[in-house]
Order: C-alpha cells, then structure tokens, then sequence
C-alpha cells in the first residue's frame, strides 16, 4: 500500500531491496547475541510527561533490518558451528558426483566430480581412504589426518601409501580407471588399488608412506607416491616325500591289520603241483604309504604260474597296516616277501626255512649274473632279513653297489667284516657295474 505523502518512500524509489546482501558477520557476533539474549532488560528512568513523537516509517524500517540481519547472522553462526563440530566418533562414505566441498570436523576438502571418500574420525584423529579422484584438503593444526589412497579391503590388510599431515594443506590425486568409473555412483569399496598417487603440499609438512619407506615433504613440492609392495603370503612349505624304508618283512607283518597270508593257487595249478610234489616259491616287494595302504606290489620272482603270481599281487594289495613311523612321523616301507606253497604242507611256510635262504641266495647271484643287481639286492635282503651272516652282508654291499644304491651301500658296507670291507669299497670305487660273482652257498 502506497502513501504518498510520506517522505521515506520518495527516498526509496527506484531502490530493488531484494539485490541488498548483509555485511560479513563480525566474529563472536552470535555468541554476543546469544548473551544479550540472556540479560535482564536494564532500568531506564522515563518522565511520564515527556512525549516522543511516534518513530517514522523509515526509522521503523531501518530497526526491523537490523533485527533481521541479528537473526540471520545468529542463524549463519549457529549453523557454522554445528557443521564444523563433529562428533568424537563417527564414520561416513562421500562420493561426489559433482564438485563438493566436505566438512570432516576441523578438517576439510573440496572434492573434484567422482571422488570417492571412506572416512572414520575418532577424536582428534581421522582416517581416510580415497579411493580414487582429486581432493584438496586442509588440515588444522590441533587435528590429524591419516589418509590411505587406496580403500582397506580387510582387517589387518595391507594399506597402500599413507600420507599424514597436521596443520598443512595439500592435494592428493589417485587416478581412476575406466572400470573404476562405472562404480562412481556406488557406495562400496573398489578392490582396484592405484599404481601411482600424486601429492602436492601447499602448506605445511607432511610425511608419506611410498614403495615401503617413509618420507617427509616439504612445502611447494610435488611427488609421486607408490603404494608399499603387496606382501606375498607365505608358500605352504612342500611335501617332503620320504623315501620309503626298507624293513624286514617280519617288521611289517606286525603292523598288519587285515589280509589273508594263506593265499592258495587256483584248481589248474594245484593239480599240477600234486603231480610234481614241489613247492613253488615266489618272491614279491610290497610298499605301502605313510597311511599303511598299499601302494604297489612287484613281482622279484615267478612262481612260475602266471595265474598263481597275479592271485598273490591282487590278494597282497588288499592287506592293510598300521603306519610305519620313523623318528616319530610316519614313513612309506617296503618289505620283499616270499611267498611258499607246496602241495603237502600248503602255502603259508616259513620263508626263514634254511632252504628259502638258500634259494635267496642262489636267485640273488642269478639276477646278479644276468644284469639285475636291484633285484639281486631284494633277494638277498630277504636272505639277511632271516639270517644275519657276514659273508651274506659282503654279497649284499656289492649288489647295492651295482645297483647305484648309495644309501643301501653305505648301510651294508657298514656292515661287512673289516677284512672284506678294503675289498668291497675298492670294487665300489674303480667298478660298480654288474658282474658275474662267485655264487655262495652256505
């Protein structure tokens, strides 16, 4: 409503007092404010006889801009200070879509579009892992910024560069690529870590953490830092294959837990052993694993009935063991068994009967003869594994020898009587390729 007669509004013709901006609020403005608030109104004598005269419109309105630029300033001022004022202990995630300035408490940073923060303060301390984009951040002196280019992808991981600073300012640069630009708008941790980040110190001293050693930078510099080097986890350590020992089969028979020693031979050739009345005698290396299975059985000597010796290897891989243990860890064993039948007594005889050594014997420098010193070497364990004899262990050390056993000679010529002993470490040493010995018989 217009007044023509009033002088005021002449003055403000042609004024648009929408365009007016407030002067900068003084500071403490809002807590003077706030006391004022506070205080009794103070006495002021006033003559009821004197009379003012009523305030004019524009003295009216300037009073009420007043007030209103009061009001505003302790708006601004209360709303700064609960802005700024962060709790002791909070966490957030930012990701900018556009330029964005963010308040951390004391702590600030202005945000370049598709930056991506994972912050925590706590107390005076904040963390933060940018995970990709440009932020320039600003530090106060009485707070402490721990931040990580790259976001922590587990509990008690490995953290890439870590850069700290106190009352400084800077700019961190942690380069995206384009898979990490699809995850821009998401609010979850990318797994891809940055090769290279830039840092440039505008204010202030800042230490970083690159390629695994710690650096100080200094105002106005700019630097690369690398993340530290990915720790490899520690390569399960290999499988030690021990070699399997040889054992007596006495020795391995007491570890036995099932299997059928008295293994007959078919109809056909139990016929034709009745005919003959000899026994047939067959010789076999059973192996088993550090479980006690069997692992393989070879077949040392024929019974002469093929079908006999697969009978006998199919029934011995079936037999099982407790496992043999050597210095407390168990250990793979091998055992050469002779296995007997004869048509009057049946299978099952005692392969320590003298005249199974001696058939050992004989066989052992047969194989010998006929260039197969390992098998010489089976035969004549299983000889020794009954009975004991010098001369036997002389015989053995030379086949073990020729058989390029290192450790079984070292083992048996340990054992050989030191007046054949010369002799056995001479033939190792100038010839240990198989020959015809003479053949001992006991």
């Amino acid at each position: 409503m217009a007044h023509d007669n009033d002088p005021t509004d002449d003055m403000l013709a042609g004024i648009d007092l929408g365009a007016w901006q407030p002067p900068a609020v003084p500071a403490g403005l809002a807590d003077a404010v706030l006391a004022r608030l506070h205080e009794p109104p103070p006495g002021v004598a006033v003559d009821p006889d004197l009379t003012a005269p009523p305030p004019s419109r524009r003295a009216r309105w300037a009073w009420i801009a007043g007030v209103t630029a009061a009001t505003a300033a302790v708006a601004t001022g209360l709303a700064w200070w609960g802005v700024t004022r962060a709790p002791a202990t909070s966490t957030g995630v930012v990701i900018a879509d556009a330029p964005q300035h963010v308040v951390l408490g004391p702590t600030t940073a202005d945000l370049d579009p598709g930056t991506e923060l994972h912050w925590e303060r706590a107390g005076d301390r904040l963390t933060v892992h940018q995970v990709r984009g440009t932020a320039r951040w600003t530090i106060a002196d009485d707070d402490t910024l721990r931040l990580y280019a790259a976001p922590r992808l587990h509990p008690g991981g490995i953290d890439s560069a870590a850069i700290v600073a106190s009352g400084a300012s800077l700019r961190v640069e942690v380069p995206m690529n384009l898979a990490d630009l699809k995850l821009v708008s998401t609010t979850t941790a990318t797994a891809a870590v940055a090769a290279v980040i830039t840092v440039a110190v505008y204010q202030g001293h800042i230490s970083a953490t690159s390629g695994g050693q710690t650096v100080r930078i200094e105002p106005g510099a700019t630097v690369e830092v690398r993340p530290s080097p990915p720790v490899p986890a520690p390569a399960p350590a290999p499988a030690v294959e021990r070699e399997p020992v040889h054992v007596s089969p006495a020795e391995l028979d007491r570890l036995r837990l099932t299997g059928d020693k008295n293994i007959m031979p078919d109809l056909a050739t139990q016929t034709a052993l009745d005919l003959t009345g000899d026994p047939v005698i067959g010789g076999f290396r059973l192996c088993v694993d550090i479980t006690g299975h069997v692992a393989n059985v070879t077949r040392l000597r024929s019974t002469r009935f093929d079908k006999y010796d697969q009978t006998i290897e199919r029934t011995m891989r079936t037999w099982t063991y407790r496992p043999y243990v050597v210095d407390g860890a168990p250990s793979p064993a091998c055992a050469d068994i002779t296995i007997i039948y004869s048509p009057q007594e049946g299978a099952g005889i005692d392969p320590c009967d003298p005249r199974m050594i001696d058939d050992d014997v004989v066989q052992a420098a047969n194989q010998y003869a006929n260039g197969l010193p390992a098998q010489a070497l089976a035969l004549i364990r299983s000889a020794l594994a009954c009975k004991a004899d010098p001369r036997l262990y002389r015989l053995a050390a030379l086949y073990a020898c020729a058989a390029h056993d290192t450790e079984a000679t070292r083992e048996l010529v340990k054992k050989v009587p030191p007046a054949s002993r010369a002799a056995v470490e001479q033939k190792c040493a100038t010839d240990n390729a198989p020959q015809m010995m003479p053949t001992f018989r006991p």
